[in-house]
């Protein structure tokens, strides 16, 4: 069933904030969602999982977006939801981490490995 929003480009991106939770599922219906973490973590997530809506297109794009807090937190992909195809996140204190991943029909695959963006 679709749901007849108007997704992105002609429509806004969804952004979508991340708990502080070890585990978290996050359910993809646009074409470009954006996960953003502007607090840091106060554990390391052990389980971040995305979960496609059935009608999601093929190329639909996932920016993943993490500042990290005091002390850095590692994030690992989880398996709930659908499958995600990219590397654990080793957290360091104050950085930004940001990566892109593309729905293939079948998985998150991301188009490279985490961008770390140093602090000042």
């Amino acid at each position: 069933m679709q749901d007849h929003k108007i997704r992105y480009p002609f429509g806004p991106a969804d952004v979508q904030a991340l708990a502080d939770a070890a585990t978290m599922t996050q359910t993809i219906t646009n074409t470009l969602t954006i996960l953003k973490r502007t607090a840091g973590f106060g554990q390391a997530v052990t389980g971040l999982s995305l979960l496609a809506a059935p009608d999601l297109l093929i190329g639909s794009k996932v920016k993943v977006d993490i500042l990290q807090g005091a002390t850095g937190r590692d994030v690992t992909f989880g398996s709930a939801g659908s499958t995600i195809v990219g590397t654990v996140l080793t957290g360091n204190a104050s950085d930004r981490d940001v990566i892109t991943l593309t729905w293939d029909g079948l998985a998150f695959v991301a188009d490279g490995i985490w961008e770390k963006i140093l602090a000042a």
